[in-house]
């Protein structure tokens, strides 16, 4: 049968083994090509040889063993029949193989007719590595045992030799052809390993497969170093290279096959290798520059130091360099330079390009990345081999600034790329940068760990960069306060500066570096969207509403309002007031940790919010507050700007950065609208920036699934949304702000708002438009028209509980005498005349502060208790007397003994003498007894 075998089942690349075999000695050759073979079986046979192949292709034409093997396209048998074999004859072992493959379900094989057995083959439709080989070959042997086939069993390795068609088997005395005796088509590799219940292996890498990749951290060792053949030679020439390949070259004209093809590998793979390898090959009367070309192309491997010394081990004798390099190419050592300082990124599903700057003399940045270094020459005048610092892009990207208090400490901001890390940013600070150990901690925090002589290294070079960044650059500011910078392009959140386009890194401040580590994304947007689609129900509007404010804050300060706060009271718990907050935060980070608690003081409030500056502030559970400090902390939140503070030991102000616009949203057990209205008789400038509103359970919400969505789901994913809200804004600012301004006078015109309710406005406004563009970028699908009806409806019970009282000073009067109640003594003026005494008609329990005389229609209050008064709830002391006078009350204001006609005697005190009648005070009140 004219039928090419070798073609069949051998893959199309690499060298093919020839083996000879005659009275137990063997000849072997490797030959790059099928015309080169078929010589050497030509020249086998001729010398009366059993002639064999190797059924795999070798990478380098030095050996036949396993670990040259460079690919596979069969799968083979070998099944020996004859007297004191395991079949008896030919007949016999092909039927053995017929029921074989029937009960496995193999396919009709490639037979040959080995002589005086079979050689069985299933080749395949493709090339395969060694590592995918061996476990089906495994596995092939393990199937032929259990079904009963005897084999060879030494054939199951990859570099097993068979004999090839054409030639003649001259084992036990005779010429026996080798023939082709059928053909079986070829078969996928996934096919054939179904059929033997194996799962096809993986391809395996190999270095000398042309498109290996080695793991990150070696590949970069590769790549960062260029080999020299001249270099080499010049060593070489002045003692200090290589004697093997001095002997090649000198006697290039007679150097046999193998020793020209070692020298030729380590010029095939050197940067000069177009002049080299021809260096190495003209001369000898074989030279042909096509067939060296051709054989170059065939390289993967430079031969090593331990091949050159198996095979001409005088010529190592006495090397310097054995066993400190793995082969003369490692002579040649040059650096390699990146040509290109542009590396493309995915983070997070964003594409980036970062452009990697200037390294300082002597260090660069190789081809494959990393910190390299070319050391200066020696005392000798040699040249050291380039050194890999560190295998990964790492470098200083700019200098930055942090202000405190007063002064700046001075950063610079590493960037490192991991293989499967991504990119790591972190600050180093200079002061830090000179300690050695310190510098080692920070960069083993950030990524880097380094260890050895190369810390030391990799330390003068970022010593050496920032030197340069100094040089060449200003330093930037650190970001004192999250939000709005650069004229509103830009987004301060975490450690990020959002933009219309992506991001950038923001290292944290010292001021901020606390709340930054809460901020950024965890678990999946999916997720997140799957938990703050609860608040769509219907009942669920109040939740909505102030949950809005994630969005609506950072669009407050475009409304010209310093801050707003929105409470939610319910004495009962379970009614989701602590989940509002929790999906406010969840939109930018933790949902929990970005909120202050009731242990919280006021400072440290006004501070938490002026970092959050136009991110939106969380508070829980302020029940306990008093009304004087809640009423402290609405003026703050609403003023949007800190206390001022002085410098330690001087008399000097502090620079107060501490200044904000944004929304705060507060939980509580009772009204803060109440609570100040105790402390104030007309509260209506805070609660003119207050919007509150009590707060139900829904019970259209079942509470195992929203435990299950806000107890665990939420917690588990957050810090998604913020970014993408910022970016869609950032992109579209002058729309958004056309928006906020007729969105607002649409709720003015609608509800008929007052100037003094426009604060209210421009709070639903700014929440409102920020639902808008987070609906629109698919972060939320609430039903806002449901949302803004519930919020017109409020509206309209707020104003009526926010109406400005009217301005009458007998209510306030009578407001004083009421909580005075027990201060009063109630007495007839008696007639100095009479020596009887009136018996007083009501006396007072405690201090006396006010004196009424039924008789004479008078009344007297103690100046100094009533100003106190007056002080306590904020009212006018002296518009107050001025408009008593205007209605005739107040008579005047003088010295008087409250006192008078009792057995008590005191001092006259400076007293209010006002003019009471049924019209301002029902005297039957104050002139009947106590009840007990």
């Amino acid at each position: 049968m004219d039928f090419d075998l070798l073609q069949h089942v051998q893959p199309a690349s690499g060298h093919i083994a020839i083996v000879g075999i005659k009275d137990g000695y063997v000849r072997q050759t490797l030959v790059p090509t099928r015309e080169e073979a078929d010589a050497a079986i030509e020249t086998y046979l001729r010398g009366g040889r059993d002639v064999y192949f190797g059924v795999a292709k070798y990478v380098e034409p030095t050996s036949r063993t396993q670990e040259n093997v460079q690919a596979l396209k069969a799968f083979w048998l070998d099944i020996d029949c004859g007297p004191n074999k395991d079949y008896d004859d030919q007949g016999q072992g092909l039927q053995a193989l017929r029921d074989f493959c029937t009960t496995v379900g193999l396919p009709r094989p490639t037979l040959v007719d080995s002589g005086h057995g079979w050689h069985v083959y299933w080749a395949l439709n493709q090339e395969v590595s060694r590592a995918q080989w061996e476990p089906v070959a495994s596995r092939l042997r393990e199937v032929c045992r259990t079904q009963g086939l005897r084999v060879d069993e030494k054939v199951f390795e990859v570099a097993r030799i068979l004999r090839v068609p054409g030639t003649f088997n001259l084992k036990r005395g005779g010429q026996a052809s080798v023939t082709v005796a059928h053909v079986g088509d070829p078969l996928d590799f996934e096919d054939f390993c179904a059929l033997l219940g194996v799962t096809p292996p993986a391809p395996a890498k190999s270095i000398f497969d042309p498109n290996f990749k080695a793991p990150p951290q070696q590949q970069a060792m590769l790549d960062g170093v260029g080999y020299s053949f001249k270099r080499i030679m010049k060593r070489t020439a002045s003692g200090d290279g290589c004697a093997q390949l001095a002997h090649a070259y000198t006697n290039r004209e007679t150097v046999d096959y193998n020793e020209w093809f070692y020298a030729l590998s380590v010029a095939a793979l050197c940067e000069d290798a177009s002049t080299a390898v021809h260096l190495m090959s003209e001369g000898h009367p074989d030279y042909d520059p096509e067939e060296v070309d051709r054989k170059v192309a065939t390289i993967r491997k430079a031969t090593s130091c331990t091949r050159y010394k198996a095979t001409s081990p005088d010529r190592c004798e006495g090397c310097k360099h054995f066993g400190k390099i793995f082969g003369p190419r490692d002579l040649g050592k040059i650096p390699k330079v990146a040509a290109n300082n542009t590396k493309v990124e995915e983070i997070l599903g964003e594409v980036r390009t970062f452009e990697i700057p200037e390294y300082p003399t002597p260090y660069y940045r190789g081809e494959g990345g990393g910190v390299w270094v070319m050391p200066q020459k020696n005392e000798a005048g040699e040249q050291p081999d380039p050194i890999c610092v560190y295998p990964f892009d790492l470098y200083v990207v700019k200098r930055i600034t942090d202000r405190v208090d007063g002064g700046y400490k001075d950063h610079v901001l590493i960037r490192l790329h991991l293989p499967n890390d991504g990119i790591r940013e972190f600050t180093l600070p200079m002061m830090k940068v000179s300690v050695f150990d310190e510098f080692r901690k920070i960069m083993a925090d950030g990524g880097a760990y380094l260890r050895g002589k190369k810390a030391n290294i990799l330390h003068d070079y970022i010593m050496s960069s920032a030197d340069m960044r100094l040089k060449k650059d200003k330093a930037e500011i650190m970001r004192q306060q999250f939000g709005w910078v650069e004229n509103n392009s830009r987004f301060v959140i975490g450690d990020q500066e959002i933009t219309a386009t992506g991001h950038v890194y923001s290292p944290p401040s010292k001021v901020t570096q606390k709340l930054a580590k809460f901020i950024g994304p965890v678990g999946t947007l999916d997720k997140w969207k799957e938990a703050a689609a609860m608040f769509n129900v219907p009942g669920m509007e109040p939740h909505a509403f102030a949950a809005l404010s994630a969005f609506g804050a950072p669009l407050l300060k475009f409304l010209n309002q310093t801050g707003a706060v929105i409470n939610l009271y319910n004495p009962r718990s379970g009614t989701g007031k602590s989940t509002v907050l929790n999906l406010v935060n969840s939109v930018y980070g933790h949902p929990k940790n970005l909120r202050l608690a009731q242990k919280d003081t006021l400072n440290g409030r006004l501070l938490w919010v002026g970092i959050l500056n136009n991110l939106p502030a969380t508070m829980d559970e302020l029940t306990n507050m008093s009304p004087e400090e809640y009423s402290e902390l609405l003026y703050g939140l609403s003023n949007g700007k800190g206390k001022e503070r002085m410098v330690s030991g001087t008399n000097e102000l502090r620079e107060n950065n501490t200044t904000w616009q944004t929304i705060t949203v507060s939980t509580a057990n009772a009204s803060f609208a109440e609570k100040l209205s105790v402390l104030k008789r007309a509260p209506e400038g805070e609660l003119m920036r207050l919007i509150e509103y009590p707060i139900g359970l829904v019970e259209s919400v079942g509470t195992e699934y929203g435990k299950q969505m806000f107890d665990m789901v939420l917690m588990e994913n957050y810090g998604h949304a913020g970014p993408i809200f910022l970016r869609h804004i950032i992109s579209k600012l002058p729309e958004v702000l056309a928006k906020l301004e007729s969105t607002q006078a649409k709720i003015d015109r609608e509800l008929k708002l007052l100037p003094r309710e426009r604060f209210w406005s421009a709070t639903i406004a700014a929440n409102l438009v920020g639902a808008i563009y987070a609906k629109e970028c698919g972060l939320i699908t609430w039903d806002l028209k449901r949302i803004y009806l519930w919020v017109c409806q409020r509206l309209e019970i707020m104003r009526g509980e926010t109406e400005a009282p009217l301005d009458d000073v007998e209510q306030v009067l009578g407001d004083y005498l009421y909580r005075s109640i027990q201060n009063i003594l109630v007495i007839d003026d008696g007639d100095a005349r009479s020596k009887a005494k009136p018996l007083p008609k009501r006396e007072p329990k405690g201090e006396l502060l006010v004196r009424i005389e039924p008789n004479t229609k008078m009344m007297y209050v103690s100046v100094k208790q009533f100003k106190e008064y007056c002080v306590r709830f904020q009212i006018s002391y002296a518009e107050t007397t001025r408009k008593l006078k205007e209605k005739g009350r107040l008579l005047k204001s003088d010295t008087y003994r409250l006192t008078k006609g009792t057995n008590v005697t005191v001092d006259p005190v400076h007293c209010l003498y006002l003019k009471v009648d049924e019209d301002m005070l029902d005297l039957e009140v104050y002139t009947k007894p106590d009840e007990d």
